[in-house]
């Protein structure tokens, strides 16, 4: 096995290794509201299968009798990529509490069809892109392949910066760096600049959102904590006070036949006591 396969095993297993284990985190973490739980989840299971997908293609490259298992590695590849960006926009609408009668939905959906087209189209043309037994090539208007999907992070990225006054500080910052990582990553591959960077800039983009907003979850998990903390003891407080008013009354009446100016006095005290406290 040369170097470079060993190197693509390597960040392979890395890769997988950390989207089961968001994965598990989007599932069983507690204080994960519903729709969070969702998106995290169907954005670390569509990892994993583009992850898988990858495996297949570095597995069957240069290989001529795995050619056909290459170009599905392949399709499947730029199907679950593209499947990311449009997952967003619908989240990000719910997480508004906007509905998906939206000019900025209707805009994705738009452009998530043509790269549909031109996915179809690919597989039996060579104009995008092609697969031999030597290697992956791209042709003249792989660009154009790709507009769709770095048009649909764009819109996405609009949309987060018009709803900057629904979104905490936390979540805005993590949105902006998801996608800006996303879309970059994104870019570079287009432009032929490095491959590696589509991986890069998915792996990294959802593992810095989720870290970001999981640590939002963290903050208000120990909030709650302190709250219901501090709800017991006031808690207990009220309990103890009827003892305490009991207990002062009573003395207060005993008092008063013992020193009555004393007993004047207490009473007072304890008037001033109550008004202060209650």
């Amino acid at each position: 096995m040369s170097l470079d396969y060993a190197i693509s095993y390597f960040l392979l297993g890395v890769m997988f290794l950390a989207s089961i284990f968001g994965i598990f985190i989007s599932v069983f973490m507690p204080g994960i509201n519903s729709l969070n739980r969702k998106f995290f989840a169907l954005m670390f299971g569509n990892l994993t299968l583009l992850i898988i997908a990858w495996t297949v293609d570095v597995t069957t490259w240069k290989s001529a009798e795995l050619l056909t298992e290459e170009r599905i590695a392949i399709f499947f590849e730029g199907f679950c990529y593209a499947l990311t960006p449009p997952a967003f926009t619908i989240y990000l609408l719910r997480f508004c509490g906007e509905s998906l009668r939206n000019k900025l939905f209707y805009a994705v959906a738009f452009l998530f069809g043509i790269y549909l087209i031109l996915l179809g189209v690919a597989q039996v043309t060579e104009i995008f892109y092609y697969v031999t037994a030597e290697d992956f090539y791209r042709g003249e208007w792989y660009f154009l392949f790709v507009l769709p999907i770095i048009l649909i992070l764009f819109l996405n990225i609009f949309g987060v910066i018009r709803r900057k006054k629904f979104l905490s500080k936390r979540y805005f910052l993590a949105f902006l760096l998801y996608l800006v990582t996303f879309t970059l990553g994104t870019l570079m591959h287009a432009m032929n600049i490095s491959d590696f960077m589509i991986a890069f800039g998915l792996i990294f983009s959802t593992a810095e959102m989720v870290a970001i907003v999981f640590s939002d979850y963290v903050s208000e998990f120990f909030k709650q904590q302190r709250e219901i903390i501090n709800q017991q003891a006031n808690i207990l407080i009220l309990q103890m006070r009827p003892h305490f008013i009991y207990n002062t009354m009573t003395s207060i009446y005993y008092l008063c036949a013992q020193n009555p100016e004393q007993a004047q006095k207490v009473t007072l005290e304890f008037t001033n006591y109550l008004r202060k406290n209650f």
